[in-house]
């Protein structure tokens, strides 16, 4: 009896999933933090869905805000949150992500950043999470 209920009650979560928005854009600073440097951004965008035919629309309209925190020449971290506010869900959709970033000087005029960054979108208690990263070469 107990499995079953279990059992039921999984279904239930996983098949009441509805649709959640996220945040693709990352903004970074003009130049690199340096160590003990703090950067704050806020901004309005739109917010893709992870599933739009349940909502009729492929993006909401959000806000964001993120924190930057140089502890290093070399490395920043950055926490960043979203949310929708446009009401087209009675549901509070919103999101956070972590990213780190790494600077490595390859000459005089040239740099190699990695950015590693961990998110995960929110509907009250259901959640969903990704991983990514990038790795940019810039000659200044």
């Amino acid at each position: 009896m107990k499995t079953n209920y279990l059992y039921l009650v999984t279904m239930l979560l996983v098949a009441s999933c509805s649709s959640q928005v996220y945040s693709p854009s990352l903004n970074l600073t003009t130049n690199a933090l340096k160590e003990k440097q703090l950067d704050l951004h806020g901004g309005v965008e739109m917010l893709p869905e992870t599933i739009p035919a349940e909502i009729e629309s492929k993006t909401t309209l959000g806000v964001n805000g993120q924190i930057s925190y140089g502890f290093s020449n070399q490395f920043n971290l950055t926490a960043k949150g979203w949310t929708n506010i446009d009401g087209i869900s009675d549901e509070l959709r919103h999101g956070y992500s972590l990213k780190a970033q790494f600077i490595k000087n390859t000459s005089k005029q040239g740099k190699i950043i990695i950015l590693p960054s961990i998110g995960m979108a929110l509907n009250y208690y259901r959640l969903r999470h990704s991983n990514s990263g990038s790795i940019s070469k810039q000659n200044c």
